[in-house]
């Protein structure tokens, strides 16, 4: 929101001299003043990007919601385009592919349905959050270019952008959609039938081991699972039924439970958000659909271990090196079959003597996809799992010597799989499991299927390298050398590069990663 103030009065700092000027002012002011001009530039700014964005769009795909996309439709040219373009921006943003496909339509939006909101950003009555409110709303009027739909679009507009002037985007939101609701075109009995198709659900990665998994489901559905959850949780605050904490092995929970029945001491008190949390994640996690509670992390949690040694370019597969095994014969968190002479006894207290001399859980472990998580965690897969391999990287340069695998499978899969771990498309993160391995150089113009010309890419991108006019090239050590049409370059190391010098590591993947 722009302010009547004049620019001159701000400048006048208090105690700055001229008659006394400013000596009654806050000490604030100038510095609000200044951060009020700040806020109009950046609100200036934004509006420039949509623009930009937008244009470089309607270059690249057109208009979709033109007279032309309407009657050819978008074809397979325009999708590759447009996945390109996304690629391009993600890439010179720094930031994801969904975040800029976020912008990019958006983008669209604003330039294309709502300029009157663009306009109104451009002139710093309204921020970029205010702008997004209004878009996302009226997204149930309707896209089409119709006199009709446009004739809708206005009308919400002009009534929504009244509004947001005067209030925050937060108390602009539920008053934009209900504006929204009075214009769209079609009824939310029939808009709710198509919106049901896009049920899913997915997972956002956190910090310090944990991650959200959300689910868009029918709000009906949604709601019932939440009431039984809570149910749940408030039938085991009563006592009623018992509910695992995170971690709990069964043993841990017979004896919690003997404990309570003949001791006075209550029992340390979980909130109702943490036994809902846990009561989701035992009726997801059981072995048996028809029981409640998972009674172990081996019941539902299948994964494979990689041990990861440095070592020069002689050690690799060496007999008896640190760390390998028999085959067959994997480490176990209580000792047995280990190089230790002493056993833990106790998964979750697994030291560093279990895999091979200098690794400890609590600092090395981590999740493939994810990063570090806790040793506890690892403590208990690493003693339910059987799929063990022994990954040897070249100690001064991070490089992939050699994969040992106690259940023989193909080795250059393993050898990729350990190097790349995720696709290599710059910022990308889908992993190895769910990659496909492509040539670099197509082994139909000559390229060969060796490891210094083969890279995992997700699905999308493996289709964007081979559709496009992105191009790639690798380089010694598996880096990727991408250019996008633009004529920029981006250089993807192996995440394996990173671990150059380290100590050993334990490393968790999934069980479906191609070779494992």
């Amino acid at each position: 929101m722009t302010s009547s103030r004049n620019t001159d009065t701000r400048s006048a700092a208090p105690g700055a001299g001229g008659d006394g000027a400013g000596s009654d002012a806050h000490p604030l002011e100038e510095v609000i003043g200044w951060l009020e001009r700040a806020e109009a530039q950046r609100r200036a700014s934004d509006a420039a990007r949509v623009a930009l964005i937008a244009a470089a769009m309607d270059q690249t795909v057109g208009d979709p919601s033109g007279a032309a996309a309407r009657a050819s439709g978008p074809g397979p040219a325009t999708e590759l385009a447009y996945r390109s373009l996304r690629a391009e921006l993600a890439t010179a943003f720094r930031i994801s592919e969904y975040e800029a496909e976020r912008q990019m339509d958006l983008a669209h939006r604003l330039s294309h349905q709502y300029v009157e909101t663009l306009s109104a950003l451009d002139r710093a009555e309204i921020s970029y959050a205010h702008a997004r409110i209004v878009a996302s709303a009226g997204m149930v009027i309707g896209a089409a270019d119709t006199p009709e739909l446009r004739r809708r679009r206005a009308g919400y507009e002009q009534e929504v952008l009244e509004i947001a002037v005067r209030e925050t985007p937060g108390r602009l939101r539920p008053i934009a959609r209900r504006l929204a609701e009075r214009w769209a075109e079609r009824t939310l009995d029939e808009r709710h039938r198509e919106a049901v198709a896009e049920r899913r659900v997915c997972i956002i990665d956190g910090e310090d081991g944990m991650a959200e998994l959300f689910a868009r489901l029918p709000a009906l559905e949604a709601h019932a699972i939440y009431d039984r959850l809570t149910r749940i949780a408030r039938a085991a605050e009563h006592g009623e039924r018992r509910v695992p904490a995170r971690g709990e092995t069964p043993e841990d929970e017979v004896r919690a439970a003997l404990k309570q029945e003949t001791s006075a001491e209550a029992p340390a008190a979980r909130t109702r958000d943490q036994l809902r949390a846990d009561a989701l994640a035992d009726l997801l996690l059981s072995s048996d659909e028809f029981s409640l509670f998972a009674g172990s992390t081996g019941e539902s949690v299948r994964a494979s271990v990689q041990v990861i040694v440095s070592g020069g370019p002689g050690q690799a597969g060496r007999p008896g090196q640190a760390g390998q095994r028999p085959e067959g014969e994997a480490p176990r968190a209580d000792g047995e079959g280990t190089d230790s002479a002493e056993g833990t006894g106790n998964a979750e207290h697994a030291d560093s003597t279990d895999f091979g001399g200098d690794i400890d859980l609590a600092r090395d472990a981590e999740l493939v996809g994810f990063g570090p998580i806790d040793g506890a965690t690892a403590g208990r897969i690493a003693s339910e799992t059987g799929r063990w391999s022994t990954v040897v990287l070249e100690s001064a340069t991070g490089r992939v010597l050699s994969v040992d695998r106690y259940r023989p499978s193909e080795q250059m899969r393993r050898m990729l799989g350990a190097r790349d771990r995720h696709c290599r498309f710059p910022g990308c993160r889908v992993p190895v499991s769910r990659c496909d391995l492509d040539h670099t150089v197509d082994a139909a113009l000559g390229g060969p299927t060796a490891t210094d010309n083969l890279a995992h890419l997700c699905r999308g991108h493996h289709v964007l390298k081979h559709h496009t006019q992105w191009r790639v090239s690798q380089d010694s050590g598996g880096a990727l050398r991408w250019r996008s049409p633009t004529g920029r370059e981006y250089v993807d190391r192996p995440p394996g590069a990173v671990l150059a010098g380290a100590r050993r590591t334990v490393r968790f993947v999934g069980s479906s990663e191609p070779g494992f």
